[in-house]
């Protein structure tokens, strides 16, 4: 954990710790970078809120991001996070019923798995319904979603590369 991060993260004080792109700090961009755990060059050009709370009910961190960054570099990100492709036979099928599960209004956690095309189109769904979704770059069913094996309801990451935008959605309580 990068030094920015332990400023906010375990402390149990019943804080709200919220950092937004239209209200930034001085220390955004190495919270963004100790988060990403890539440089962030151009902070103003990046998009995001980002809120930790600790208290006596647990811990809730909630990160949303979108940031300019190349192709070739979006697929250096996935490479070092050990992102996979939702879609894809090396994912983990219980990690895959999580994410359904997630973004599946519908779903009571009993049905089959989907489709890779209808998964897809959960995601988008999913994410064009949040009240953050403002700040992420559009979704279109073309687009990859990525996560790490290991996705939960009470943890979990999204990422997906739009119109030059990696877009990174993030949730943990615990």
């Amino acid at each position: 954990m990068t030094n920015i991060l332990s400023k906010y993260l375990g402390k149990y004080d019943d804080q709200d710790y919220i950092f937004l792109h239209t209200s930034p700090t001085k220390n955004d961009g190495e919270l963004l970078q100790g988060i990403l755990n890539i440089p962030i060059n151009e902070v103003e050009k990046v998009r995001y809120f980002i809120k930790f709370l600790s208290g006596a009910s647990g811990q809730v961190n909630r990160v949303v991001i979108s940031l300019p960054i190349s192709d070739s570099n979006f697929k250096d990100f996935i490479t070092t996070h050990k992102l996979i492709s939702i879609i894809s036979d090396e994912y983990p099928s219980d990690s895959r019923f999580e994410i359904q599960w997630l973004v599946d209004e519908e779903s009571d956690g009993s049905e089959d798995l989907k489709t890779n095309d209808e998964l897809v189109d959960l995601c988008g769904a999913f994410l064009r319904s949040r009240d953050d979704h403002h700040i992420l770059e559009s979704f279109d069913s073309k687009d990859i979603v990525y996560s790490y094996p290991g996705f939960s309801v009470n943890s979990w990451v999204i990422v997906y590369y739009s119109n030059g935008f990696l877009n990174y959605i993030s949730f943990e309580q615990g």
